[in-house]
């Protein structure tokens, strides 16, 4: 069938002969065998081109444009990236450059991904090193991707320099299940479609997609559940309950990001017409580029990120992170004196007290705190 034709003749032995107008469109051709026990072995070969050279269908037709222009895109997104962290050398954290390294990554599987495409649209088939490099590069995006989101949201290097062993078996679980996922969605893309293994590898490739975006927003409640007991004595963990909850923004924006990316887009998929199904592939990478641009910006390397602020009492109070109104109720203890805490670092109650910071024992800060005790 060229392009432009709207009747398709389908020709075969015993009466199969069909000849009727088909509406143009994107079309799957099966072949089905429901006889039990019957076998049946044959060889044919097919050519589907749209005019001379354009051997990908109409809709897939301007995809390698499309990816060539988002990993300019991305490739823009890394370089105002690197030169924010060249900027701010001195603040920068361990995850910040794990984020360089995944959208650095991302515009090389967009740039594989595109050649890939141009070469199945020139010579039908994916018979060349550009498929294995995309495939590599997509595989080495997705592992990054979830565990970047997963060390962000469990404060990695912004607000805690090690992970808790729960935090590392959570990160596991995601690594082991980005890997089933990414050679699930190699082999769904590989294997015809409508076989029994084509339909098993999708299965598993949204069970384990699901199941990796679920593992992945575990970590930042389990943090918040418990430094929120934690508050009520631990002045520290207070400060840090204040950032972590500020970080429910950022998981807000990480479930709207999963869901544009696969509920929305797969509605999408279904509702665009034959020719028009590049533009699902063009919303999913502007999206992953906003959710970059929004969380870059976010978490970027600064003397006093905005995001992470929490208000301080300038003195005595700033290791509490206690507003100037605030102090801490020593009803449960009968001493009336001074309470020492961690870091050394004295709280003042209601009480009118006068000492004198020259002579307080309490403000210096490698004294052992049995001193006090």
């Amino acid at each position: 069938m060229s392009r432009g034709m709207a009747h398709v003749k389908l020709e075969g032995r015993e009466g199969g002969a069909h000849n009727g107008p088909l509406k143009i469109g994107f079309y799957y051709i099966f072949y089905a065998q429901c006889t039990p026990g019957l076998k049946v072995s044959f060889h044919m070969d097919a050519m589907f081109k749209n005019g001379a050279t354009d051997f990908l269908s109409a809709g897939d037709a301007p995809l390698p444009i499309v990816y060539f222009i988002t990993s300019l895109l991305f490739l823009g997104a890394a370089a105002a990236w690197g030169r924010c962290l060249l900027t701010q050398l001195d603040y920068v954290q361990r995850v910040h450059w794990l984020m360089a390294m995944l959208v650095s990554v991302k515009t090389l599987a967009l740039f594989a991904e595109a050649m890939r495409s141009y070469y199945m649209k020139r010579n039908g088939d994916t018979l060349t090193a550009w498929t294995a490099v995309a495939y590599a590069f997509m595989s080495l995006k997705g592992l990054l991707l979830f565990s970047v989101l997963m060390l962000i949201g469990t404060g990695w290097s912004l607000l805690k320099p090690h992970l808790s062993q729960r935090d590392k078996s959570v990160l596991s679980l995601v690594l082991v299940l980005q890997v089933v996922s990414n050679i699930a969605q190699i082999l769904e893309s590989e294997t015809a479609v409508g076989t029994r293994a084509w339909v098993s590898w999708r299965d598993v490739l949204i069970l384990a997609d699901v199941a990796c975006c679920a593992a992945v927003l575990l970590p930042i409640v389990w943090s918040i559940r418990e430094l929120r007991v934690a508050a009520a004595t631990d002045g520290k963990a207070f400060a840090n309950l204040q950032k972590l909850t500020q970080f429910r923004s950022f998981y807000l924006l990480v479930i709207t990001y999963i869901y544009v990316t696969r509920l929305v887009l797969q509605l999408l998929q279904a509702s665009l017409p034959y020719d028009a199904t590049w533009i699902a592939v063009a919303v999913s990478e502007l999206a992953a580029l906003g959710f970059f641009t929004v969380t870059g910006y976010r978490f970027r390397p600064l003397p006093l990120n905005p995001y992470l602020e929490v208000p301080m009492h300038e003195d005595d109070l700033e290791e509490f992170a206690l507003d100037d109104d605030e102090d801490l109720d020593f009803r449960s203890t009968p001493r009336t004196d001074i309470r020492k805490f961690a870091y050394g670092a004295p709280v003042k109650t209601k009480a009118n007290y006068s000492i004198k910071r020259s002579s307080s024992p309490t403000r210096k800060r490698s004294g052992s705190i049995n001193n006090d005790l």
